[in-house]
């Protein structure tokens, strides 16, 4: 009788259910058996699993994949085999991110199970892959991010905590009024759009953020609304609700507050809001100052970083 019933559900269907079953099936072996990530060899090339922590809370979870010492192009599909993997910790507010380290610099890729590997800008992992390399004290990276662009970041080492002062480049920050509401874009880490919450009743955050800036894995929103008269922020990403706040969203509206009023008005005691599993985290907006007339240094939250998995790699 299931077969007669399954001969007339569409392939697609099948697939996608059976895609789905799968991803939670991984997804309940890492979270029940941590330790499980050790076995699985997803890839060919060398890697390890990360996490970043604020006051010991999980933040963002992924892979390090090292390759110091390999002259190979960057195979993409071989990145995308790591989509489970660097999803390791569901406690974490963000995670499917894949640190690619080469010499003196260091690339991110947001992985998904549906979607190709795209780069991103990402504070936490690139605070990761930075931390793994050993060097102790202060190094300069060169971080790769969407559309072959290409920052420095001084970065500080002390036992496990690492902080970051990036120098990004400063592309026009757009106003506008979408559905009369405010609206501030900004592409200089990632693809940004700010929006003056509340959104409107009959547009879900996701169709907002397709709306605004597209569907792609380095398009985010950020919505700010004022809470008892302060402002609370919620960030949004392809895969929903990010659980606390990215770095990147942060240091995006400290740069957009340099020439946005209703923002620099918003932020006036310099502390941002934002709902985590554990309740409200209140913490400073990143430090900001001019480099040159195009560019800005940003001063990355500190986070602390653990190796929490090792995995040989798969020979190509």
């Amino acid at each position: 009788m299931y077969l007669t019933l399954l001969q007339h559900v569409p392939v697609r269907i099948l697939v996608l259910v059976l895609s789905h079953l799968i991803e939670l099936l991984m997804n309940e072996v890492l979270m029940l058996n941590p330790n499980m990530v050790n076995r699985l060899e997803p890839s060919f090339y060398p890697w390890m699993a990360f996490q970043t922590l604020v006051d010991g809370r999980p933040r963002t979870c992924g892979v390090i994949v090292d390759l110091r010492e390999d002259d190979r192009a960057i195979n993409f599909n071989k990145l995308q085999s790591l989509a489970t993997v660097a999803m390791h910790n569901q406690l974490a507010s963000a995670g499917g991110k894949v640190a690619v380290i080469r010499s003196e610099s260091i690339s991110v890729m947001q992985t998904s199970v549906s979607e190709k590997v795209t780069p991103v800008w990402c504070g936490n992992a690139t605070a990761a892959a930075a931390f793994y390399t050993g060097n102790l004290g202060e190094s300069r990276f060169v971080v790769h991010g969407p559309s072959r662009k290409c920052y420095h970041a001084d970065i500080r080492i002390k036992e496990n905590k690492v902080e970051q002062n990036w120098v990004v480049t400063l592309d026009k920050v757009v106003e506008c009024i979408w559905r009369d509401r405010r609206v501030v874009f900004a592409s200089f880490l990632n693809e940004y759009a700010i929006v003056e919450g509340p959104l409107p009743n009959d547009i879900t955050p996701e169709d907002a953020r397709c709306e605004l800036v597209g569907n792609c894995l380095h398009a985010k929103l950020a919505v700010v609304s004022l809470v008892g008269g302060y402002p609370i922020v919620e960030f949004f990403n392809s895969n929903g609700k990010h659980g606390a706040a990215p770095q990147t969203g942060l240091a995006t509206i400290a740069v957009a507050m340099r020439s946005t009023r209703w923002l620099k008005s918003l932020f006036r005691d310099h502390l941002v809001s934002y709902r985590t599993t554990s309740g409200i985290y209140i913490e400073n907006i990143p430090v900001t100052s001019a480099v040159t007339n195009r560019s800005i240094c940003v001063k990355m939250p500190a986070v602390t970083v653990e190796i929490v998995a090792q995995a040989e790699s798969v020979s190509s």
